[in-house]
């Protein structure tokens, strides 16, 4: 446990040195985008950034495919409770 707290203290000594000297920088992008590189917030290479667009509307279209269900419920919903009132009042009036 010593020896632990001891690599501890060195490392929250060291810790600025160490990204000072070790940087690493990551980036995640889509399978549909090339000739990317990472770099840092303030430089603006997106226009710069080579686009597969079947690719990327196959992979949109997959992704983002409409959930239905809720809209049929809804108008199940309205049905049910439409159609029944409007017999109703037909009836009344008659």
């Amino acid at each position: 446990m010593r020896k632990i707290v001891e690599m501890r203290t060195i490392l929250e000594r060291e810790r600025p040195w160490i990204e000072l000297s070790h940087t690493e920088s990551y980036a995640l992008y889509h399978g549909w985008i090339r000739n990317v590189k990472p770099v840092g917030l303030s430089i603006p290479t997106g226009k710069y950034v080579d686009v597969d667009p079947k690719l990327r509307r196959a992979q949109r279209r997959e992704w983002n495919r409409p959930i239905l269900w809720p809209a049929w419920a809804l108008a199940a919903a309205f049905v049910g409770i439409v159609v029944p009132g409007v017999i109703t009042f037909f009836r009344e009036r008659q």
